[in-house]
């Protein structure tokens, strides 16, 4: 990884000063490996995605693509997931100050809503590994009920990183959750061409993240009643009752 990082590097900083650019201008192509613990506190059960990120001065695009007929991994009884071949796109428009994110509905449908660039406040380290040929160093933060852990390169004067994650003084080159049910690896880098699929324009008729959290929350009650009405007709006296929980990445406070 550490050569094509290097020579990526170099010319992303010679970009600017190019003044014989085609108007068709490289962008910058970040990969990560993901890996995502289906079960959470439950168990482990992880499958992998392939995380996709382009990046200008001014705006990144990140989504997750995934393959569908090896990523089956069977689930228990009464646990379902939502899933498409690509997902979880997330715009940062730098220059419009704003983020553009998608979830999938309980339909498998994208909806996108709007949300805030870089919320989270890091905490610095001066704990520092070698990933590959990369000095990075450490950051911790408490993001959407989740606790992070991310490693950067200052070298990488990028303050880009997978997902909503970012930030930092430079480039996550690794992120995850405490007990590492979501984790992300840089791979490889590379310059690339303009051409690629953004996730949606910034709009001011998009929906805002209270909106996406009362949508799940909507659903968890609509569940839970579905769920609880045929235990009901079905006993006398029945001592439990069915609980309905979403493990996801961003975790929905109940009201």
């Amino acid at each position: 990884m550490g050569m094509h990082i290097i020579l990526f590097f170099l010319s992303f900083l010679l970009k600017d000063s190019d003044e014989t650019q085609s108007p068709a201008e490289p962008v910058t192509g970040f990969e990560y490996q993901v890996m995502f613990n289906l079960k959470f506190d439950r168990d482990q059960k992880f499958t992998e995605y392939k995380g996709v990120m382009y990046a200008t001065p001014t705006a990144t695009d990140f989504f997750m693509v995934t393959n569908l007929g090896n990523n089956m991994i069977p689930l228990g009884q009464n646990e379902i997931r939502i899933e498409k071949d690509t997902m979880f796109r997330v715009r940062k428009d730098f220059d419009k100050d704003v983020m553009i994110f998608s979830d999938l509905n309980l339909q498998g449908n994208d909806i996108y809503y709007r949300d805030t660039i870089h919320p989270m406040r890091w905490e610095l380290s001066e704990e520092t590994k070698m990933i590959d040929s990369l000095e990075c160093h450490k950051a911790e933060t408490v993001f959407r009920g989740r606790r992070y852990t991310a490693w950067y390169c200052p070298a990488i004067e990028l303050p880009f990183g997978p997902w909503k994650l970012g930030g930092l003084p430079g480039l996550i080159v690794e992120a995850y959750e405490n007990k590492k049910d979501i984790y992300f690896l840089l791979k490889k880098l590379g310059p690339v061409l303009s051409e690629y699929h953004t996730p949606a324009p910034p709009s001011t008729s998009l929906q805002g993240y209270p909106e996406h959290q009362k949508y799940w929350r909507n659903v968890k009650k609509v569940m839970r009643g579905t769920f609880q009405g045929k235990e009901d007709s079905d006993c006398i006296s029945c001592l439990t009752r069915t609980d309905v929980q979403f493990f996801t990445w961003e975790i929905i406070p109940e009201q």
